[in-house]
């Protein structure tokens, strides 16, 4: 009593009510994450780190106790941490070691901020957060593309995939994909009807944002997860009805984005793309609405009708022979299901034609893997190379342009699982499998916790989806899934097996967290103060930048080389000789640190530069790029 006396005392009266700090730790994370271009760079790491960690502190001040689990849960995260930075011994690029490095922090806060907050009666606080914060970053991302007149954002590499403020489509597809499973759980199973009305409209908005991705890989995740949520859930009948009930909105929503033309063609003219994404908004809002009005028809209806036992079993039946009608009708029309995987694999490994359409609707028919295998057969040399503590944490890249067998700009494997092996060997995937299945240990307890099947849900998905993709380097979509992790143990908090720390022990674990994660927040700000400096031409105040930045992380070349660039773009080409050489002698296996090096310098010290730029990226380096 005395804790929360003093926690009450320290004007911190989110933590005396829990669900809505539980909220807000949601809410909060995943819109500013997903904003700041999905959490993809250092910049916003530090800081979610230092909220994740800040919470923690609070929360553990007032109760140090937790699950085994849940022990279990965020110390694979911090052994994972751990692991990546002892890889540094061995890395051959340190600069990028350390930027994995903290990411994890952040990844490893994540989990020790929510269990440390969040508690059984305040999981569905938590995860209305996650998907309310899910419906803003995907909702202003379907906005750029319906109202391009008055919000369009431009990216010229997403080929009219709708990226959002993620910045990259899959992703994007994948995190309304989370969107959407979430939804579905609030729809059916929340008390509060308003809220319940409120996520059954914003289903409409999820799907037609995830198809304007054109994303496969995220369709596939989302029926997968939809399934296993299906077979997990406790009250499946009520699942299903509530599926039925908001499904059909979701399906009018899908096949009207297919129909307009306009909005799924490249090319399409701004007038064509404005008339039809204008129409299309009133019909999402029209059809949002009607999705509304049938959940809450459905929530009056449940709290008068009692469903008989047979009934229940009638639909379990039901889904099981639909199962097989599935099965069989696959069978008939793709083969026997050996069949099926050996023209699948070939079909995906196969190159596609070129000359395809300009309409993006064709995309999700094909099955071609866009060079995935090509960087798996990569990563897997790496990890032959290295088998048993890998080539370091984020060395793949530098792996990938100096072995590369077609000229293709990758810098994170299109599968996560596999990047984490070739980086940190067999004991960082194991570490990363620990941490990310962790959760799932609790479903057998959780599953009476009304929306721990929803959690596990959006979870499977994501951990299917990193099968293909990189999600794992955009903290915007992962922090989302750790938190769906959280709320599945929390929801598993009757389970008797307790450890308890005394409040100073816990505090003090996460302090030592707090003070890392303060270190690299403050050599992020005297990064960017390199740039600002520089930009106004105040060299002197770059310099200075740079050094500071430089001894705060004495194994990185970032704060050197980005004077280089500044200094470069600012016509001292002397000083971005000098800095260029500072870096490069903490980052030699940087290619593009030596190109760069090469471009500021003149004669036998560019040639040689060039030189190794070229060794170290040789599809990429030509000698004739000297100047």
């Amino acid at each position: 009593m005395g804790d929360l006396t003093l926690a009450r005392a320290f004007a911190l009266p989110a933590f005396a009510d829990r669900r809505l700090a539980a909220f807000l730790i949601g809410g909060v994370s995943v819109t500013a994450l997903g904003a700041a271009n999905g959490g993809y760079y250092a910049g916003a790491w530090g800081w979610g780190a230092l909220a994740f960690l800040w919470a923690a502190g609070i929360a553990l001040g007032v109760s140090a106790d937790m699950t085994r689990l849940g022990v279990v849960f965020a110390g694979g995260g911090v052994a994972l941490l751990v692991w990546t930075i002892l890889s540094g011994f061995w890395s051959s690029d340190l600069t990028a070691t350390g930027l994995v490095a903290q990411r994890q922090l952040l990844y490893a806060a994540a989990a020790i901020g929510g269990l440390a907050v969040v508690r059984r009666s305040s999981v569905d606080a938590l995860l209305v957060g996650v998907w309310a914060g899910i419906v803003l970053i995907c909702g202003y991302g379907l906005l750029t593309r319906l109202l391009p007149d008055h919000i369009g954002v431009i990216d010229p590499t997403s080929g009219y995939r709708l990226s959002g403020p993620i910045g990259y489509w899959n992703s994007f597809g994948l995190l309304a994909a989370m969107g959407v499973l979430l939804a579905l759980g609030l729809a059916a199973r929340l008390e509060s009807v308003w809220v319940r009305a409120l996520a059954a409209a914003s289903l409409p908005f999820l799907l037609a944002a995830l198809y304007y991705t054109f994303s496969r890989g995220a369709w596939l995740s989302l029926a997968i997860a939809f399934a296993v949520f299906v077979a997990i859930d406790a009250a499946r009948l009520q699942l299903l009805l509530a599926a039925v009930t908001v499904g059909w909105a979701g399906a009018v929503a899908v096949l009207l984005a297919h129909s307009y033309r306009a909005l799924t063609t490249e090319g399409s003219s701004l007038s064509a793309e404005a008339h039809a994404g204008h129409r299309f908004l009133v019909e999402l809002a029209l059809i949002a609405a009607a999705a509304a009005l049938s959940i809450v028809a459905v929530a009056f209806a449940e709290r008068r009708i009692l469903v008989p036992e047979a009934a229940r079993r009638a639909v379990g039946a039901a889904v099981w022979v639909a199962v097989l009608v599935g099965v069989v009708a696959f069978t008939v029309r793709f083969g026997a299901p050996w069949t099926a995987a050996h023209d699948g694999w070939h079909s995906f490994s196969t190159a596609p034609s070129s000359g395809g359409t300009s309409n993006l609707n064709s995309h999700l028919s094909s099955f071609y893997g866009s060079g995935r295998v090509t960087q798996w057969k990569a990563s897997w040399h790496q990890y032959e190379a290295h088998p048993w503590l890998g080539g370091g944490a984020g060395t793949w890249a530098d792996y990938w342009f100096r072995y590369r067998p077609v000229a293709s700009v990758v810098h994170n494997v299109h599968n996560e699982y596999l990047e984490m092996l070739s980086d940190l060997g067999p004991v960082g995937l194991a570490l990363l499998v620990v941490f990310v299945l962790a959760p799932f240990a609790a479903l057998r307890r959780a599953r009476a916790t009304p929306l721990a099947s929803a959690a596990a849900a959006a979870l499977v998905a994501f951990l299917v989806h990193a099968t293909v993709d990189w999600d794992w380097q955009l903290a915007g979509v992962t922090v989302p899934a750790l938190l769906c992790g959280v709320a599945l143990v929390a929801a598993a908090e009757g389970m008797p097996l307790r450890m308890r720390f005394t409040p100073p022990l816990a505090i003090g674990l996460v302090a030592v967290l707090l003070i890392v994660a303060v270190w690299v927040s403050v050599a992020r700000v005297e990064l960017a103060k390199i740039s600002s400096a520089g930009h106004a031409d105040r060299w002197g105040a770059a310099k200075r930048a740079a050094d500071r930045a430089s001894t705060l992380e004495p194994w990185s070349s970032e704060g050197w080389s980005r004077l280089g660039d500044v200094a470069f773009l600012g016509g001292n080409e002397q000083l971005a000789e000098m800095a260029y050489a500072k870096a490069l002698a903490r980052g030699r296996d940087d290619w593009q640190l030596w190109l760069e090096h090469a471009q500021a310098s003149t004669g036998a010290v560019a040639n040689d530069a060039l030189m190794h730029a070229h060794r170290l990226n040789p599809l990429g380096v030509s000698f004739a790029e000297s100047g």
